[in-house]
């Protein structure tokens, strides 16, 4: 992807990002495409009852219910539209627990 020469290249620290993705009030999940958690905010491990380390060693088909299994590049392909949020049923840490 080239950038237009005339908009000025934008460079943010790593550390900013995950200083803002921390402050939002809802809860974020980061991951790679083939679904392992790589970064979560607060609200997420208040919304789904996990500590920032276990939803990390957790991968997001971890966090679907049983014959949802979410696999993203598929569901990227089949389910998201520009400019709509894929949306997805998650499991708390309950609700993994009892599976």
């Amino acid at each position: 992807m080239q950038n237009n020469p005339e908009e000025p290249s934008i460079n943010v620290p790593n550390e900013t990002c995950k200083t803002l993705i921390e402050g939002l009030p809802e809860g974020i999940l980061l991951s790679d495409l083939e679904g392992s958690i790589l970064l979560v905010n607060r609200e997420a491990c208040q919304i789904l009852d996990y500590d920032r380390e276990e939803l990390c060693n957790l991968n997001c088909n971890d966090l679907v219910p049983e014959g949802a299994n979410l696999c993203l590049p598929d569901a990227l392909d089949v389910e998201s539209q520009p400019g709509k949020p894929l949306k997805t049923k998650n499991l708390d840490k309950r609700e993994t627990e009892d599976r």
